[in-house]
């Protein structure tokens, strides 16, 4: 009697039954679990791909994904729509977003951000780190690595503030909780290793690379693959670059280290800002040609970079390749689990912004700011410096505006003014504005619409910092196996030279307004 009921057609609806509010409630879950991980810009819809990478598609590739991966029906009952019509509808109206982008190791899936929705298409992981043998040393998990480290910073102090930037950078990667931090600049001689360190462990241990030389010297503004990881490099270059291209990439060094949010614009894609706290790596020869890819380092840039110099001989004997890379497929994992347990010291930590204090090794320091777009200027202002006021004993200062020292200056002798044919007013107050942005005795104020300024007379012999020699060193908690003390080597000393030759200032303008001439 119980099958014959169960034959029998049944005179009522499901809504009839149960309600059409608890119908159309059910029919929303089951349709939200057959469009479950699609979603809808307005334009492209995303969904992962086998690999588990978000991508996008269009309609028509998302319909015959619904058929063909989801088993939805593409034909209409009657005057009911097909699911698949219905699941594109439901998408639409019930898992739009305002954009997708990679939001660089931060939560997975829908993020708000800026009062919308988007999602996060970055999938990328750090290397994860081993459960033991994170212990420094030749009986640790990374002896070969150990070595490397230990023989790659010259003076090896340095090695401490390194780790404490690495340490900080991975551990935020990890957690999916990235935290601002300096770029670093690594310069050493050719073949010691740097380029090991900024291609080979760094990208394996941080989840990729991208060289972003183009970008950052801007001569590309396509930069969406850059955003889909946190480390961007650049690798031996010589620096050929004209004024202009500097100050851009100076201008974006200290962006990318000061700002969390970036334009992000893809192809095909809904521009959209982004947050990104990842790093910038740049290796180089410390010849004073490649140093000139170092930023013209103002007082505001020196918080936002390490520079590090590198050891004169490679720390350790490269095997051929295949023997490297099985090296750090074996070890990588033991030195993450050192940096996940390491403590910053003392003598490195720094503000909450950074977490690390900033390094710029003495010499480099030297050599950069030699070999800057300013240096030449500041040599002309020094030269005309000493002659103004030993000319006029009883000042203290000189005022004026560019253009008055400008006259001043090409009034001096016939030979300064025919090299200084190519220097114009404007390049003169852009050239004093970098000095006093580096602490130079330069100031300036407004009167009205013109900009006044004021060159005060130079200090006699003045004294130079030294940073302090008293300088520990704590790896891992562990005083037997940790490298050595340091050494400080910051001896930089004094300099009194006397004032250079008239022909060789003259020269020295010429050089620089040639060089400077296009920025006009």
């Amino acid at each position: 009697q119980h099958e014959l009921l169960t034959l029998l057609p049944c005179p009522y609806s499901w809504a009839d039954l149960v309600g059409i509010q608890f119908v159309r409630e059910y029919a929303d879950r089951m349709m939200g679990r057959a469009v479950e991980g699609i979603y809808h810009d307005g334009t492209t819809y995303y969904r992962t791909t086998g690999y588990g990478e978000w991508k996008g598609f269009a309609l028509e590739d998302i319909k015959r994904h619904l058929r063909v991966d989801r088993g939805l029906s593409a034909v209409a009952n009657g005057g009911v729509p097909s699911e698949v019509d219905r699941a594109i509808q439901f998408t639409q109206n019930w898992q739009g977003i305002d954009g997708a982008a990679p939001f660089v190791f931060q939560p997975h899936g829908l993020i708000r951000r800026s009062g919308g929705t988007f999602l996060n298409t970055h999938t990328r992981r750090v290397l994860a780190p081993a459960t033991e043998g994170g212990t420094w040393g030749p009986t640790g998990g990374f002896p070969w690595l150990s070595t490397y480290f230990d023989g790659l910073f010259d003076p090896h102090e340095q090695l401490q503030y390194f780790l404490s930037w690495l340490s900080r950078f991975y551990k935020g990667a990890y957690v999916y909780n990235l935290e601002s931090g300096q770029n670093v600049f690594l310069l050493g001689p050719a073949g010691v290793g740097k380029t090991f360190l900024s291609q080979g462990i760094l990208p394996r241990l941080l989840g990729g690379s991208h060289d972003a030389e183009d970008y950052l010297l801007g001569n590309t503004t396509f930069n969406s693959q850059l955003f889909d990881v946190a480390l961007w490099t650049i690798d031996d270059n010589s620096a050929n670059v004209d004024a202009t291209t500097h100050r851009k990439f100076s201008s974006m060094v200290k962006k990318m280290a000061a700002n969390t949010t970036f334009s992000y614009h893809a192809k095909f894609r809904i521009p959209c800002t982004v947050d990104w706290l990842g790093r910038v790596i740049v290796t180089a020869n410390d010849d004073e040609e490649s140093a000139r890819i170092v930023p013209d380092l103002s007082i505001s840039l020196l918080d936002k970079l390490h520079l590090f110099r590198s050891a004169k001989k490679p720390p350790v004997e490269f095997p051929p390749r295949p023997a490297v890379l099985a090296i750090l497929e074996q070890e990588l994992p033991a030195f993450g689990q050192f940096l996940i347990g390491f403590d910053i010291p003392a003598t490195c930590r720094g503000t909450a912004r950074y977490g690390v204090k900033s390094y710029h090794e003495p010499s480099l320091l030297q050599t950069a700011e030699q070999s800057s777009p300013t240096a030449s200027f500041h040599e002309i202002v020094e030269d005309w410096a000493r002659g103004y006021f030993s000319d006029h004993p009883a000042e203290t200062s000189w005022e004026g505006t560019a253009w008055q020292w400008f006259k001043q200056l090409h009034q001096s002798n016939v030979i300064v003014a025919a090299a200084l044919r190519n220097l114009s007013p404007t390049m003169v107050s852009r050239n004093l504005m970098a000095l006093k942005a580096k602490d130079f005795p330069i100031d300036c104020h407004g009167e009205g619409s013109v900009r006044i300024w004021r060159i005060s007379r130079p200090p006699v012999n003045p004294p130079r910092k030294r940073p302090s020699r008293e300088i520990s060193f704590a790896l891992h908690k562990s005083s037997d196996s940790a490298p050595a003390g340091a050494n400080s080597g910051w001896d930089t000393g004094s300099s009194s030279e006397s004032a250079p030759k008239e022909s060789a200032v003259a020269s020295d303008v010429g050089a620089f307004a040639e060089r400077t001439a296009p920025t006009q």
